[in-house]
């Protein structure tokens, strides 16, 4: 079982800070402040207003992360290319009348070709 008590120090704070609270005031001792909301702009309402506090309240909230780069994903390009291959190969199968083998040769041929005007 974790070892806990390193935060005891912190618990006895909280405690200060609530007891301050529930007196009026905050746990430094001065009286609390009552937060001031900005008069809404002409056609914003409350509500709105409302919406955009909490949204700044939630973003002061959550840690800013760094926006990571998306890899080149060449393996998703061959596994569309594949899908696209094996389609073909069962249209030409089940609408052509061809064998599985012919359909899959033809199959191949088409996709090469449009593999080669795509650039990729």
């Amino acid at each position: 079982m974790p070892d806990f008590s390193r935060f005891a120090v912190f618990a006895s704070k909280s405690r200060t800070h609530d007891r301050g609270l529930r007196e009026g005031g905050t746990a430094t001792g001065r009286p609390a402040v009552t937060p001031v909301t900005p008069a809404p702009a002409h056609g914003v309402t409350s509500r709105v207003v409302e919406k955009t506090i909490l949204y700044q309240q939630l973003a002061d909230l959550v840690t800013p992360v760094t926006l990571v780069t998306p890899e080149n994903d060449d393996a998703g390009d061959e596994a569309r290319w594949r899908d696209a291959f094996e389609e073909r190969a069962a249209i030409l199968e089940y609408d052509g009348g061809f064998s599985r083998s012919e359909a899959e040769r033809l199959a191949r041929i088409e996709i090469e070709a449009l593999r080669k005007t795509s650039g990729i």
